[in-house]
């Protein structure tokens, strides 16, 4: 699993554009969009050129089951099309936006799955996108007890080698990296932790304080 910070990721064949209550956001290459209020609408396009075979989808959550609704609504444009996914800002005390996979949405290219959306980090909001996120337990053969599997920033999880099971991490028991301006974990990294930290939550094993190796 791979995720890009940014609104242009790299060597792929597509874009997106940010618009925050209806106005885009600036720099255009900017993934932090700040600190955000209920009422806030956060909507970002999905652009490909016209001749990129691919298929669009959101998620839907009619049955107490996350599944792939299909999109059909871009624009007749030969030249280029359009997805366009919205997000409005709700809560009290603290903002909040609908939690992974209401906050995404995603696209198909070939056989690679691309999910773009948004995520809240104390009180700022960032967009990203996540290549291939798969819900199965990636492969620990020959990697060290600790080591980074997969990070889904938009759900907010990695998922890290324990030497049994494999345990998950929330955004908010991970390093903070000034570069990014959130907190993050990077795969292949490795992290340490004492055995008091590792605790089981309904049968998952989730750590609630690490450091990074070598630190």
């Amino acid at each position: 699993m791979e995720t890009f910070y940014t609104i242009v990721p790299p060597n792929k064949p597509f874009w997106h554009e940010i618009m925050i209550n209806g106005e885009v956001l600036l720099p255009k290459n900017s993934y932090c969009l700040g600190t955000r209020y209920p009422g806030d609408r956060l909507t970002f396009l999905t652009l490909l050129d016209g001749g990129v075979g691919h298929k669009a989808f959101t998620y839907t959550d009619r049955t107490g089951l996350m599944a792939k609704h299909y999109k059909t609504d871009h624009n007749e444009d030969p030249y280029q099309v359009v997805y366009t996914k919205t997000i409005r800002v709700f809560g009290d005390d603290v903002s909040v936006i609908p939690p992974y996979p209401l906050n995404a949405s995603g696209l198909e290219v070939g056989k690679t799955t691309y999910v773009s959306g948004i995520f809240r980090q104390e009180r700022d909001f960032f967009f990203c996108v996540v290549q291939d996120p798969d819900d199965a337990d990636p492969s620990t053969a020959g990697l060290p007890i600790g080591t980074v599997l997969s990070i889904n920033m938009l759900e907010g999880i990695a998922k890290i080698h324990t030497g049994d099971k494999i345990a998950h991490i929330h955004w908010s028991k991970m390093p903070y990296r000034s570069t990014y301006g959130f907190r993050l974990l990077h795969v292949g990294e490795r992290i340490e932790w004492s055995p008091q930290k590792l605790v089981d939550r309904m049968g998952t094993p989730d750590i609630i304080h690490c450091t990074l190796a070598n630190s």
